[in-house]
């Protein structure tokens, strides 16, 4: 039997640090990956440099290697821990067979060298966690349903439709679509109004064209662009204005 995150924690979390421990305590692990909790500095370094290992200051073993778990919950109580003290908790979802030089130290817990950016298969933000559980809430609370879409071929997103929007947290129809970092790096200092949208998306790329058909049939609605690299949000709202 799986254990709960409440296994590890030798604290008591509250308000929305409980709502992330209780997002953390559904998600399953799998025996094809590994989990890092860990800062979201290390995470940007191994994004921009390519990789990342840790230094032996922050090792219970010497030299320099890199902890990895095979339990999400684990590895998700590493990273309550810094969203609690610094507010910067992320969790690294790695492809086991990706990661170099592994070794098995105890049962459920590995070590590397260190983590190379091709075994990151994706990045958990403990913030946006929260976001989603207050979703959920809000939806309970308002008797909404939620409707979820997949949609497939140029890459895969999962795109939900609710009544709520968790960047600006207020009633409002969006759709959420996960983007490359250089498309959602497009969208930085936000979209000149009437350019075309062909200056932003591959409209050839059905994931991008459905951003597209999205803001042309929702002109009211919100897009939230989802980092598929780091899992950084951007909203895109109507006149081009965007977090």
């Amino acid at each position: 039997m799986e254990k709960s995150i409440y296994d590890y924690l030798v604290w008591e979390p509250t308000g929305k640090l409980a709502q992330i421990a209780n997002a953390l305590d559904k998600l399953s692990s799998s025996s094809n990956e590994l989990y890092r909790g860990t800062s979201k500095k290390e995470a940007e370094i191994l994004n921009h440099a390519g990789w990342v290992t840790s230094n032996k200051s922050g090792n219970t073993r010497s030299g320099d290697h890199t902890y990895l778990a095979s339990d999400i919950k684990l590895a998700g109580r590493f990273a309550l821990v810094r969203e609690r003290d610094y507010k910067d908790g992320v969790i690294l979802v790695l492809d086991k067979h990706k990661v170099k030089e592994l070794k098995s130290v105890d049962p459920g817990n590995f070590i590397a060298p260190r983590i190379e950016k091709s075994s990151l298969k994706r990045i958990i933000i403990l913030s946006n966690l929260h976001i989603q559980e207050n979703m959920k809430s809000s939806n309970k609370k308002l008797g909404e349903d939620t409707t979820t879409a997949s949609i497939s071929g140029g890459g895969t997103t999962s795109a939900s439709v609710q009544n709520f929007d968790p960047v600006l947290g207020s009633k409002r129809k969006y759709r959420e679509f996960d983007v490359p970092e250089e498309v959602f790096n497009k969208f930085q200092k936000g979209r000149v109004r009437f350019e075309r949208w062909a200056q932003y998306l591959d409209l050839n790329d059905k994931v991008q064209f459905s951003i597209y058909e999205y803001a042309k049939k929702n002109r009211n609605g919100v897009i939230i662009l989802r980092n598929s690299t780091n899992g950084a949000l951007r909203a895109v709202r109507r006149r081009a204005t965007f977090e």
